[in-house]
Parts: structure tokens; sequence; C-alpha cells
């Protein structure tokens, strides 16, 4: 048994994203947000082991979009991100000076989960990627340089584990699973037998699911079950009904008409919209305003959900509350 107890982390490891518009534009770089992960790592990573996953057991990829100081400011952050695009001189260090806890945050958050995590890419900037965002770049390519490769197992493979009455390995035992964004999810999370294998095995063990921003996509895979011939089954879903919320559909659409996924004079879509797609598949999709911040948990299915960066704190200290009175 390991010396402390396990807490699973699930990311995806896409690293581009299909536009449905323009229609011929080649996929663009994306990957998970790391600021919606380090919190939790922070938070917990004294108390428990973390296992890390990705779909296919590749490793993830850091979306250097999610690095944007206005993502960490605890000022409104309309002015932190107005400042950041609006500076005429592009000053990082002068913009730092005038947000230090953002900067701060930023700091500490990378300190602490990239030992974690491991030695990672990161994303390549797209043109709507900010200014400081780009300059930040090259330094934590530069502080990860020297970590060393960290193992990641597929999701396949935690399946076969947890099967093996040999291995030690047992969803039973697995404190919380937790899954950021960015838009990778929406990239491999979205069809994936073994993931909905995953999430339904955690829910029989009545372990909570933490999921945030566009992690929820992954609940589209819950509708799958491998049997233990490896095919592929779709009983009724445990997940119905589900009370969730995602990334608000406002701040998807100004992501796409105004900030780095748009694609310079083209109108950018992207495939679908999560909110619509998830409440099409039969989940209660809780709306949320631009700017508010929303985490719902849904005790019946102990799914436990979050609108964006924004809610991290919140959400981790939901999920605290949470294991306070079911551990």
């Amino acid at each position: 048994m390991p010396a402390k107890p396990q807490a699973l982390i699930i990311m995806s490891s896409a690293r581009t994203l299909k536009l449905a518009e323009p229609p011929d534009h080649p996929e663009v770089p994306t990957g998970f947000y790391l600021n919606e992960l380090a919190k939790f790592i922070q938070e917990f990573g004294g108390e428990y082991e973390f296992v890390l996953a990705t779909p296919d057991g590749n490793q993830p990829q850091l979306d250097i979009n999610g690095f944007s100081l206005w993502l960490h400011a605890s000022d409104p952050q309309a002015a932190a991100q107005a400042t950041a695009e609006l500076a005429p001189a592009k000053d990082a260090a002068a913009l730092r000076e005038r947000f230090p806890e953002a900067y701060a945050r930023r700091e500490a958050e990378v300190a602490a989960a990239a030992p974690v995590l491991g030695r990672l890419d990161v994303s390549e900037p797209l043109p709507g990627t900010d200014w400081e965002a780009r300059i930040y770049r090259a330094e934590l390519e530069k502080a990860l340089a020297d970590l060393p490769p960290r193992r990641y197992l597929s999701l396949r493979e935690l399946v076969a584990m947890d099967r093996d009455p040999q291995n030690s390995f047992s969803f039973g035992d697995v404190a919380f699973m937790h899954m950021p964004g960015g838009h990778a999810p929406m990239v491999d999370s979205v069809d994936d037998p073994y993931l909905g294998e995953v999430l339904n095995r955690l829910n029989e063990e009545r372990v909570l699911a933490s999921l945030i921003c566009h992690g929820p996509a992954a609940l589209l895979s819950s509708r799958y079950r491998v049997a233990a011939d490896g095919s592929t089954v779709e009983p009724a879903s445990r997940f119905t009904g589900a009370r969730i919320t995602v990334l608000p559909k406002n701040v998807e659409r100004y992501v796409l008409e105004q900030g780095y996924l748009k694609v310079p004079g083209h109108t950018t879509r992207l495939a679908f919209n999560l909110d619509d797609t998830l409440s099409d598949a039969g989940f209660d999709v809780q709306p949320s305003e631009f700017g508010e911040i929303l985490v719902v948990l849904d005790e019946r299915t102990r799914l436990l959900t979050g609108n964006g960066p924004a809610a991290c704190g919140r959400q981790v200290e939901t999920l605290r509350a949470w294991l306070n009175t079911h551990t």
C-alpha cells in the first residue's frame, strides 16, 4: 500500500484543436490550464500521492494562454487584462510590479505543481496570446527544462490495474479525482470509452470527481462502459440529470471573438459549444454570467464542477469540506 492515500489527476494530452471556422485553418496549439490544477496540488499535495493519467498515456501540454497574468489577479480581471493588452511599452517588469499579488501567485503555483507534473512542453503562442504571457513562456520553459519527466498512465492501464487482483491500485482507494480544463479536453475526452469506464468506476466506489472549466467535457464519455473482454457498451448513464457547470458560453464567445483563439480577419468558431452539448446529453447545466464564480456540487452523483480558473479557490474549499465529512 502507498505511504499516503491516493488522489487521481486526469489531464487531456491533446496538443492541437480543430476549429470549425475558418474551415480550412490549421489546427491550433492547445493544452491544459495549470492554474486549474495547481491550487489542488498546493492544498492536497502534502496529504496525498497523486496518480497522473491521460487518455492515451502521453504527456500533457501546458497551454501558455493559461498563464496570462490577469487570470491570476484578485484585482478586477477586466482592468488587469486591459492593462496587459494596452500598455504601450510592453514592459513585463512594470506590469508585474503593478500586479505583484498576481505575479507571486503564478510563481507559487508553478513552483508547487512543476515537481509533481515533471518536465512538460508549453504550447506555442497564438496571434491573440497576450504579450506578457509570450515573454513568460521563455521563462517557464527554462524553469521546466531541468525537471525529470513523470510517468503518465493511460486510462486503459488504470482500468486494467483496478481489475487485476494482484495489483495494489484500486479505484476504491482513491480519495478524489480532479481534471483541469483548457480547451484540450474538448479534443480527446468527449468520446473515450475508457474515460467513461474510469468515471463510472469512481462513481461506483463513491469517489468524488472534480472537473473545472472545460474539464466537464469528460462527462460526455460517461455514457460508455468497457466490458472485461474490451468491448464497449452503453448502458443507462449513472450521471443523467446531474447538476453541473462549465465555462460560460459568453466567456467562450469572448475568447473566440476577441481573445487568444481569434483568427485575425476571420469568424472563429469551435466544433461545438460545450454547455449546449452537455445539456443535450442530459446534464442539468447551471448557467453563470461573465465574471461570476460558480461551483456546483451534485451530491447524488458526487460531481464537483467549477466554471473557470477563477472558481479554483472555491472549488478547492468545497472539495476540502467534502473530504472532511466523507473520508
